[in-house]
C-alpha cells in the first residue's frame, strides 16, 4: 500500500518528501530487528529517492508509551541507535514521530538525551514541525534562521499541516511529542494546554530547551 501512495502521489506531479512508515509497526528500537528495514529496502522505491522514514519510540519497560515510567536515562538512546545506524547506513532520513515519557526525573533525562543523540547525527533524523493552535512552524537539526518568536522560545516556519493522523499534537525540536488535543484528557503525555499533565515539567524541562 505505501508503494502504490508514493507512485500515485508522484504520478500526480507531486515532488515533495514523503514519509513512510514500516509494515510490522515502526518502532526505532525494532526498525531492524522486526524485518522493517529490509521490507524498505525490497518494496518501496520512490522514482525522486525523496522519502524519510517516519518511526515512534516510546520509554517505557515494553516500548508501548502505555506508562509513565522509562527503563533508564539512556534508554532514549539506546533505542534509536540500530535506527540511526540503519538510516547512515543506507543514506536515509529519519523522523521521530512519536515519543513519550512520564514527568519523572527519569524520563525527562531520557527524552533530552534522546533529542541530544538525534542532533549529533548529522542531519540524519530531520528538523520537525511544531504545530501550535494552528500555527505550524519548523526547527531544523542545522538551525535554520527564525522566522517567528514565541513566548516560549524561538520557532521556525514549516508546510506540516495542523494534524497527524488526524489527531492534534504538538511537535518539538527533532520528535513530535504523543500528544495534545482535549481528546487526550487527563493522560500523562498530554501537553494540551492550559493544564495538560506534561506542561509543568516535561515542556519547560525536556522539551522547550531545545525549541
Amino acid at each position: 500500500m505505501m508503494q502504490a501512495g508514493i507512485t500515485g502521489v508522484r504520478a500526480s506531479g507531486a515532488t515533495q518528501l514523503i514519509f513512510v512508515e514500516g509494515t510490522s509497526w515502526t518502532g526505532a528500537a525494532t526498525w531492524v530487528s522486526s524485518g522493517n528495514g529490509d521490507a524498505y529496502k525490497a518494496l518501496i522505491n520512490d522514482p525522486l529517492g525523496n522519502t524519510a522514514i517516519e518511526m515512534h519510540q516510546y520509554l517505557n519497560s515494553d516500548g508501548s508509551g502505555s506508562e509513565p515510567t522509562c527503563v533508564s536515562t539512556s534508554i532514549g538512546v539506546e533505542r534509536l541507535t540500530a535506527a540511526t545506524n540503519w538510516l547512515k547506513a543506507n543514506n536515509l532520513k529519519g523522523f521521530l514521530g512519536e515519543i513519550g515519557g512520564g514527568s519523572n526525573d527519569v524520563c525527562i533525562a531520557a527524552v533530552k538525551n534522546a533529542l541530544c543523540h538525534m542532533q549529533q547525527q548529522g542531519g540524519t533524523w530531520l528538523g520537525t514541525s511544531l504545530q501550535r493552535f494552528g500555527y505550524p512552524y519548523l526547527r531544523s537539526a542545522n538551525g535554520p534562521t527564525p522566522s517567528s518568536s514565541l513566548s516560549t522560545g524561538r520557532l521556525y516556519r514549516c508546510f506540516v499541516s495542523s494534524q497527524l493522523y488526524g489527531i492534534p499534537v504538538i511537535l518539538i525540536a527533532l520528535i513530535s511529542w504523543w500528544a495534545a488535543g482535549p481528546w487526550w484528557g487527563t493522560y500523562f503525555t498530554s501537553l494540551e494546554l492550559p493544564s495538560g499533565a506534561a506542561i509543568p515539567r516535561i515542556l519547560p524541562e525536556a522539551l522547550l530547551p531545545f525549541v
